[in-house]
């Protein structure tokens, strides 16, 4: 990537968008990045969709609160997580049952916890894999 050695990312409240989404990733996104932070970007399906195929292995903490990605880049997103991952926060985003049922089955064994809107907290699959990894979801 174009640097190499950053650890945090924030580039929150930026209208970054799919098309800005797609455009960062994959060449600007460093590899040894552990946090970043893209919420309130307007971030749909087509971009997290791109981001989710990129992100860095280190990586262990990533917010994406406030945008529109819904279930279908939720499903995208789950089916990518770092095994590296110990924080995610995914609230207000229009995930519904398909989204939920996605991260219930992919959330990674270092996942220490999880923010989600209160449809998703009391989605009793993801619930259920939660308790059973000792994740924390409010």
């Amino acid at each position: 990537g174009a640097l190499p050695k950053l650890k945090g990312l924030g580039l929150q409240h930026n209208q970054i968008g799919d098309e800005g989404c797609k455009a960062l990733w994959p060449s600007t996104c460093p590899t040894s990045l552990e946090k970043l932070y893209l919420n309130v970007n307007q971030i749909g399906v087509m971009g997290c969709k791109a981001l989710a195929e990129h992100l860095p292995t280190s990586l262990q903490r990533l917010d994406l609160s406030i945008n529109q990605i819904g279930d279908e880049g939720c499903t995208a997103l789950a089916e990518h997580l770092p095994t590296s991952l110990k924080s995610l926060s995914l609230r207000y985003n229009q995930i519904g049952d398909g989204g939920c049922k996605a991260l219930a089955e992919h959330l990674p064994t270092s996942l220490e916890g999880l923010w989600m809107d209160t449809l998703c907290v009391e989605h009793p699959q993801l619930r259920a894999a939660c308790v059973e990894r000792g994740i924390r979801l409010e």
